[in-house]
């Protein structure tokens, strides 16, 4: 179910999640789509002798779910990314399955701009990337 809130029916202090577990195909995509082939994502004896020792998903794909999720859930269809700040933790490897987490922050009713601070965890329960990400909501 895809929603659509403007920023007067989104409350300070909300909350949304999105989870997807990364696969080979994922890797193999985003790489295609974005041209970036570094062999850490996509040759498993390069990635081997790496300081990761296995394969690990393009950071940029990780924080993509903040897109996905702000995109569809909150606020929703129509929503436009402004500012993305992140800081990358922990790698994320193939298999590996992370829930993003972000919560409203801050409104600036007069600029339509909501601010979320974020969280992306792995299903071990460690934090891979932190950030804020700041997105235009549609109108009403």
């Amino acid at each position: 179910m895809y929603v659509s809130k403007s920023i007067e029916e989104i409350a300070l202090g909300e909350k949304i999640s999105y989870t997807r577990c990364f696969t080979e195909e994922d890797v193999v995509k985003f790489a295609e789509a974005t041209g970036d082939f570094n062999p850490i994502h996509l040759d498993p004896e390069y990635a081997a002798d790496s300081i990761f020792g296995a394969r690990i998903v393009h950071g940029s794909l990780t924080t993509s779910l903040a897109s996905a999720a702000l995109g569809t859930q909150l606020p929703g269809l129509g929503t436009i990314a402004f500012d993305m700040q992140c800081r990358f933790r922990q790698a994320v490897y193939l298999g590996d399955t992370v829930t993003f987490t972000a919560e409203v922050v801050e409104k600036n009713e007069q600029r339509n701009l909501v601010t979320f601070d974020c969280i992306w965890i792995n299903q071990t329960g460690m934090k891979v990337a932190t950030g804020r990400v700041t997105v235009m909501p549609p109108r009403k």
